[in-house]
């Protein structure tokens, strides 16, 4: 957290809010996650890996993995000139599919 200079639970707090516009600094963050998560990289989703863990989800819970396909379908195709907007908007977009389909 001390990299992206985060202050603590407040800057958290903050990228899931879904009200709220993200600071530069926690755009970035979302993106070093979803890079250390091995599910974003060169400014997009990693397919193969999101698709594995999809497939690994559908072994637990079907309506989950339902509800994952269709983030990915929805969110896959988000691409921003920053890699720290794409995978913010990518975050948000999930969140937002998510809330729609019962997951929160």
């Amino acid at each position: 957290m001390k990299e992206l200079n985060m202050k603590g639970p407040a800057d958290i707090a903050d990228l899931l809010d879904k009200q709220s516009d993200l600071s530069e600094t926690s755009k970035c963050f979302v993106k070093c996650i979803a890079e250390k998560m091995e599910i974003f990289s060169d400014n997009a989703l990693v397919e193969s890996k999101v698709l594995e863990w999809i497939e690994e989800s559908k072994n637990k819970n079907e309506t989950v993995a339902e509800v994952e396909w269709k983030i990915y379908e929805t969110c896959k195709g988000i691409s921003e000139t920053n890699e720290c907007e794409t995978a913010a908007k990518m975050l948000r977009c999930g969140m937002k599919v998510a809330a729609e389909n019962g997951l929160h």
